[in-house]
């Protein structure tokens, strides 16, 4: 290879001319390529011009050093790889050959995971990824400067912590694939999502008794008003109840062994059950015991015959057209108006832990917030006091 750095021009000059059985062929770039900025692409692309000059002259397939150089170069600067394959007369494997995003994540699931929930997640992180890539899109096609903007664009829409899940399948599934062979290089291993500050602090809003009693109101079966009250007044997150069986509850004790699905447990400790839980619960109980003459397994057998979105869809269309103001994030800030009431009611970050199903990092992080109640309490204790004193 040679190199010609021709200074006598408005605007600097550097060609480079290699030599391949096609003949002489050269490729000329204008002075940016000389600034001290651009050092290393400049190395990095006389590299692969002796690299390209070698392995052409040589004959057979291009050595896998050399298809790396020039995923980096494509990735880097696309306009002078598409010149240097065009000119050169590469030819890149077909799309036929090639990995293309949407079998990527189906072999990978179904390979790696046999969880419901797991597969679940997999399968939403799937469905963001080709909302902006085609599912036949080549996973070596796809650049890094893209996916980052894909998931900076999606803050509007998901929250922080579910971003970073995705972002984490999508790096261990590229991963995957360069260990895999299927990628010569492997670009989303520097793929980061960095969020603000601000945008970390709780955000689910606070589902007080007297919204929830009106939202009650609108469910006719038992079976789901006692669901519905699980969720808000046992914190449970949407999937928990399924492992949750009559055989778990203590009815002298008022107490329950909730599930802990997420964390793969069997069993929390033992939650007590309020008393707004326990009135609906067994209302629910004796409606069993009379249709079958005694209450075993699942509490909820609803749960198994419908999907998520079904009960989102039912509850949610019920509350509606009862004219109920649905507040947002509709689990989950059932689950966090709980996880607040019982850190202030027992004074300690501990007990909500163990009765909620989560730590108390991840409390401070994603459920508790300052209520109206904390700004009472310091500026007129009186008036607290005596609310709390009515309520009980």
């Amino acid at each position: 290879m040679r190199i010609e750095l021709e200074k006598n021009r408005k605007t600097p000059l550097v060609r480079y001319t290699i030599h391949v059985p096609t003949g002489r062929q050269r490729f000329g770039f204008t002075g940016w390529l000389l600034d001290k900025r651009h050092l290393k692409r400049r190395q990095m692309l006389e590299r692969l011009f002796v690299e390209l000059e070698d392995a052409l002259n040589a004959g057979g397939d291009l050595p896998e050093s050399t298809w790396k150089a020039l995923a980096t170069l494509k990735e880097d600067l696309p306009k002078v790889h598409a010149k240097v394959v065009q000119k050169l007369g590469i030819q890149e494997p077909t799309l036929k050959d090639r990995l293309t995003i949407g079998k990527a994540f189906d072999d990978y699931i179904g390979d790696h995971y046999t969880n419901r929930i797991t597969i679940s997640n997999w399968k939403q992180t799937k469905k963001k990824v080709v909302s902006c890539f085609p599912e036949d899109t080549p996973v070596e096609d796809i650049p890094l400067k893209e996916m980052t903007r894909l998931f900076f664009q999606l803050r509007e829409q998901y929250s922080v912590a579910t971003l970073y899940k995705d972002v984490r399948n999508v790096r261990q599934l590229w991963d995957h694939c360069h260990d895999n062979g299927d990628l010569s290089q492997n670009v989303m291993r520097k793929l980061r999502f960095q969020a603000k500050r601000k945008e970390l602090v709780a955000s689910k809003p606070y589902v007080g008794p007297d919204l929830f009693a009106e939202a009650l109101e609108s469910i006719t079966s038992q079976q789901q008003r006692a669901l519905l009250c699980y969720y808000r007044w046992m914190g449970a997150r949407q999937n928990d109840p399924r492992g949750d069986k009559w055989e778990d509850v203590d009815w002298a004790k008022k107490r329950v062994r909730r599930s802990n699905i997420k964390d793969n447990l069997d069993k929390l400790n033992w939650c007590p059950i309020p008393s707004e839980m326990l009135v609906e619960l067994k209302k629910w109980h004796q409606m069993v015991v009379n249709e079958h003459g005694k209450a075993s397994g699942p509490i909820f057998p609803w749960l198994f015959q419908s999907s998520s979105a079904n009960q989102y869809s039912y509850f949610v269309g019920r509350i509606k057209q009862k004219g109920v103001t649905v507040w947002p994030e509709f689990f989950n800030s059932l689950r966090a108006s709980r996880a607040r009431e019982i850190r202030r009611k027992v004074n300690g970050r501990q007990l909500e832990a163990c009765w909620i199903g989560h730590s108390p990092e991840v409390a401070d992080k994603h459920y508790d917030d300052i209520q109206e109640s904390d700004y009472r309490l310091i500026s007129d204790p009186d008036e607290e006091q005596a609310k709390k004193n009515d309520a009980t």
